[in-house]
């Protein structure tokens, strides 16, 4: 799941390589001055899990970036075992430190806790997270749950008030007969409000991987609500 993001007068693309059931992954940087037409630069790699013999209890995909209210940049990434991490970016968009800061876990079975999102709403910091299982077309079980923070690093609670690195995650969306595991998310903004997009298998099409958007609105509480699935 691939991140572009725009600051320091260019876009930087954030990607993940990995091999599918095994610990081995990296986060890739790459940068160009424009979109159109793109003339990416790969820059290396941001960070690696499981590589020169050193073992961890993350994954280094599904990188998700942005920029804070105060123009610091943020990496947010990672799934299952410690669940998933932030690190802070420099102006050229590389890693700026050593430090990790985990978000949101599953100490229980399942660990499953994926694509992380992050997205800013005075005065919040909202942390979206895929539960469950996705790849496996129409028994996919992933769904999208949500919590919300006043600082980047957190820490973040779900509506309930239960910490992400607990297991917590307030439920905004999940699969009907049709469209199943929903999840993967990324929010837009857009003149007639912000939508909500997000992959999903199709029952009725042999369990294609079907991208999906739905209207997300924000209730009175400032909690996000999405249509769907």
């Amino acid at each position: 799941m691939p991140r572009v993001e725009r600051f320091s007068d260019g876009y930087h693309l954030y990607y993940a390589a990995s091999t599918f059931g095994s610990g081995w992954s990296c986060i890739g940087h790459a940068t160009s001055p424009a979109l159109d037409p793109p003339a990416w630069q790969d820059q290396g790699t941001i960070i690696c899990s499981d590589v020169g013999g050193v073992s961890v209890d993350w994954d280094a995909i599904d990188p998700n970036a942005l920029v804070a209210p105060d123009g610091s940049r943020w990496l947010v990434f990672g799934s299952f075992g410690s669940g998933n991490q932030l690190l802070e970016l420099d102006a050229s968009g590389a890693r700026a430190s050593e430090e990790l800061t985990a978000l949101a876990a599953r100490p229980e079975e399942p660990h499953a806790v994926q694509a992380p999102f992050l997205w800013y709403r005075a005065p919040y910091y909202y942390l979206f997270v895929t539960f469950d299982w996705c790849c496996r077309g129409v028994d996919s079980t992933s769904n999208l749950r949500v919590g919300r923070a006043t600082a980047v690093r957190g820490p973040y609670l779900d509506r309930d008030g239960v910490p992400l690195l607990e297991g917590g995650g307030t439920l905004l969306l999940e699969g009907d007969a049709q469209w199943r595991g929903v999840g993967s998310n990324t929010l837009i903004t857009t003149p007639d409000g912000d939508f909500n997009v997000y992959h999903s298998y199709d029952a009725n099409a042999a369990g294609r991987a079907t991208l999906r958007i739905a209207e997300l609105h924000w209730d009175d509480d400032g909690w996000p609500r999405s249509g769907g699935p």
